[in-house]
């Protein structure tokens, strides 16, 4: 198969990571894969690093773009049959004139659940979409419902492939002595700093939670654009250094060893990478009951569902696990083998299939 996948999301976020893994998955079965990013992007250096060869489109500038494209689709049409995927609606505006007298079949991936925006746009841009991946059954429905009319059987549902082996295998240093939380009961969440991923909920919330249990803490990994905002909503709440701001850690691992449960507050998700790896690693995970959480986090198997944008009961579900060391243990033994049904050779295995059968169509 000929596959080139076409992202030029300048950040890094689940769509990149998709992108990345997808590729390199691939590639090593032996496909022909390319990664189309922006130049300034932070997904071309890591799909370089992974050995995946890159196009790399100009950061500003849509005709700039759509010339270096223009030079895709040139070599595309010496390739023969593939398949072009687009991971924004942008993308598939910048691509789909170039496969106009091509025979490549163009499938749109969709990574958030969200409405798609742009009404009369929106219905001109998926003109020459012939399939879409979901990566989950949420994001599935948020697509039909934002593009009625398309056929149902043409949207597919992927999950993200995880690696979780090497997940596992990560050298991960333990974080408790750094910090000092040897003895500790440590919450923690492993997310970009943004709206969606709740982190002001899980603050006021922790802020309950100290009030009855002094020997909380809470690792907040990551970074993003609410960082000075939230830690500033952190020294409102007076929480000291019961709350450490850890930025980037790398590998994630070392924060999911540090933690006995993980917090998942988002406000939507398409498919939510740190919750499976968090009980990918025997870490429970306290998430709210809203996109494709349900779908990744089995309330009372592996972790709690608690509604969203309510820290009184994001509290209560940490507080209950903080306080029945016996629930937690059980939720714990049960994540890995309820994370492998996302392992990433299943996965691959299935978008194969689904990518394959397209060019065969």
């Amino acid at each position: 198969m000929d596959l080139t996948l076409v992202n030029t999301v300048p950040l890094w976020g689940g769509g990149e990571v998709w992108t990345r893994d997808v590729a390199r998955a691939l590639a090593a079965r032996g496909h022909a894969v390319r990664v189309v990013a922006r130049e300034d992007g932070e997904l071309l250096p890591r799909a370089v690093d992974a050995g995946i060869p890159v196009h790399p489109v100009p950061a500003r500038g849509w005709g700039a773009r759509r010339g270096a494209v223009a030079a895709l689709g040139r070599a595309l049409a010496d390739a023969g049959d593939g398949v072009v995927v687009c991971v924004t609606g942008k993308d598939v505006r910048l691509v789909s004139p170039v496969l106009t007298g091509l025979p490549h079949r163009l499938v749109f991936s969709r990574h958030l659940d969200l409405p798609l925006g742009g009404g009369w746009l929106r219905r001109f841009t998926f003109r020459r979409v012939d399939a879409m991946l979901a990566n989950s059954d949420a994001t599935r429905r948020t697509l039909l419902a934002s593009l009625r009319g398309f056929p149902a059987d043409r949207v597919m549902r992927v999950y993200n492939p995880m690696p979780l082996d090497a997940l596992r295998a990560a050298t991960a240093s333990d974080l408790r002595p750094a910090l000092g939380w040897e003895d500790a009961f440590v919450i923690g969440i492993a997310a970009r700093l943004t709206a969606q991923k709740g982190h002001d909920v899980l603050l006021d919330a922790f802020a309950r939670v100290r009030a009855e249990a002094a020997d909380a803490r809470l690792l907040v990994a990551g970074t993003g654009p609410l960082e000075s905002e939230l830690h500033a909503q952190a020294e409102r709440l007076g929480l000291g250094d019961a709350c450490r701001f850890a930025g980037h850690v790398e590998p994630v691992a070392r924060v999911y060893r540090a933690c006995d449960v993980t917090a998942a507050p988002s406000r939507f998700e398409g498919f939510c990478f740190s919750a499976v790896e968090s009980e990918a690693l025997g870490v429970p995970v306290v998430a709210s009951r809203v996109s494709s959480l349900p779908e990744v986090v089995a309330d009372g198997e592996t972790g709690l569902l608690v509604p969203p944008e309510d820290p009184a009961a994001l509290a209560g579900a940490l507080l209950a696990l903080y306080r029945d060391p016996a629930r937690r243990a059980a939720l714990a033994a049960a994540g890995p083998a309820f994370a492998d049904r996302f392992a990433e050779a299943p996965m691959v295995d299935e978008l194969e299939r689904v990518l394959g059968g397209l060019t065969r169509r």
